[in-house]
């Protein structure tokens, strides 16, 4: 567990992203395809419309058969992080903002994923971090991020320029659900896998805040006087409900969701991408 109060400077910022991404660090993978590159591999049967430029000739005079020499291409994934700075996200619980929790995970993940030599980027409202790979890149990119402050501007969510990657997106997704429907179609195709990490506080998931509480709408900065206990009931269900057709869009798409709740420990959010990212590196 982590005291928010230590997030003072981005020095903290840094050191504490580098130690809860330590313990999910690996040896460095290699993901590739075969093709014609540097590192021999195998060979297989020259057919009609292959290039004659990569028949192996040494290979025709010993055999007086067609052989292409095939290689292994070295290849990085690509991983892309949309943080939600909606003014919703400034929610805080233990002292814990929604939006720094995003901007933490968010560190960590870059760092697991610059460690692996993948490249990486991400993007918020008014922010685009463009996509690197590195260790001097990863600092550029916690730099801009941990000064990352909330917008009324709504995301421009058009990723058609990646391919081979993965998208993992971190909101507390509070928009009608046709918006969210929208904003899922666009980033999920055959090309990329979408993770999402459901930001919600513990005590706003079940409105424990006693009888009588004054709510603050962080968008708009209307007050409400609300009896918490006596309208409990009926919003835990409006709230299932809302949870229940984002799981069942997720589900339609193939997108993979994930809740990360505040009072946890961060490592388990971070245990839930690591996994995502093990299958991508299998």
């Amino acid at each position: 567990m982590i005291d928010p109060s230590t997030i003072q400077s981005l020095k903290n910022f840094e050191w504490i992203s580098k130690i809860l991404a330590k313990g999910f660090m690996q040896g460095k993978h290699s993901s590739g395809r075969l093709g014609q590159g540097m590192e021999f591999q195998q060979y297989r049967n020259y057919l009609p419309g292959d290039d004659i430029r990569n028949i192996d000739w040494k290979m025709f005079a010993k055999t007086e058969k067609l052989y292409i020499k095939q290689s292994i291409i070295e290849t990085e994934h690509h991983y892309h992080f949309i943080i939600d700075n909606s003014r919703s996200m400034l929610y805080e619980e233990n002292g814990w903002s929604k939006l720094m929790l995003a901007k933490i995970l968010t560190s960590s993940m870059m760092r697991i994923v610059a460690n692996q030599g993948d490249r990486f980027s991400w993007q918020a409202s008014e922010e685009n971090m463009p996509r690197g790979s590195g260790m001097k890149h990863w600092h550029y990119a916690i730099e801009k991020l941990y000064n990352l402050t909330t917008s009324t501007t709504s995301l421009n969510l058009h990723p058609g320029f990646l391919r081979n990657a993965t998208i993992i997106y971190m909101s507390d997704f509070y928009d009608q659900i046709e918006v969210l429907q929208s904003q899922f179609k666009l980033l999920k195709n055959p090309l990329t896998e979408v993770v999402l990490f459901h930001i919600l506080g513990t005590k706003e998931k079940s409105l424990t805040f006693g009888r009588n509480t004054t709510f603050l709408d962080l968008e708009s900065g209307e007050k409400l006087n609300v009896n918490a206990v006596a309208t409990q009931s009926q919003y835990q269900k409006r709230l299932l409900a809302h949870l229940n057709a984002l799981n069942n869009i997720c589900l339609a798409l193939g997108i993979h969701l994930e809740e990360c709740l505040m009072n946890r420990s961060i490592t388990e959010c971070l245990r839930q991408f690591f996994h995502v990212y093990q299958q991508n590196n299998a």
